[in-house]
């Protein structure tokens, strides 16, 4: 008996030692002020939206068609599981400054619930919200959805569903727009 519970002390303390897995760190929301625009520079929708900031929207709304390629859109929503899970290759792409990345979050029951969400998984690039369902003819109910948008301003592809790496996101990176991150 006394055998015994030396080995369960021995087990409690090594799972007791062990430390949960690190959180992302909460970060800023960051302003559509840094994307570089132009007029109807791209084959997006014209559609005017507003961007997600600390405290709440902007008034100035942006359209997808003026934001300058090249760059990388992901539609995404916070109650999207797949969203959730390929966001950790967005955050690390991200870390390399090899492309724009612009999020277009979708179907959100409140803006708030956007921010919170951004800030607490490290989204650290410009968030378009789109609170009414406008861009749905474009882009369609189902997310996630990620488009690579070349220095042209032409869709150069478009990936429906989760994307499952950061290999498979650099790949479609360099098949696509021709840039190696």
């Amino acid at each position: 008996m006394k055998y015994f519970s030396v080995l369960l002390s021995f087990a409690l303390v090594a799972c007791s030692s062990q430390s949960a897995p690190p959180q992302a760190k909460e970060i800023a929301i960051v302003e559509c002020a840094t994307l570089s625009t132009s007029a109807g520079a791209n084959e997006m929708p014209t559609t005017e939206l507003p961007c997600l900031t600390e405290s709440g929207l902007t008034s100035k709304k942006y359209a997808l068609n003026s934001i300058n390629g090249p760059f990388v859109l992901n539609v995404w929503g916070s109650w999207c599981t797949s969203c959730i899970a390929e966001l950790p290759f967005f955050v690390d792409l991200n870390n390399t400054k090899a492309v724009q990345i612009v999020g277009l979050d979708v179907e959100e029951a409140q803006a708030s619930d956007a921010i919170t969400f951004a800030k607490k998984k490290a989204m650290a690039w410009p968030q378009i919200h789109d609170p009414n369902g406008a861009t749905r003819g474009v882009f369609g109910m189902g997310v996630p959805v990620t488009w690579f948008i070349d220095k042209n301003g032409h869709v150069a592809f478009k990936k429906v569903g989760e994307i499952h790496s950061l290999a498979e996101l650099k790949g479609l990176l360099k098949t696509h727009l021709g840039i190696s991150a």
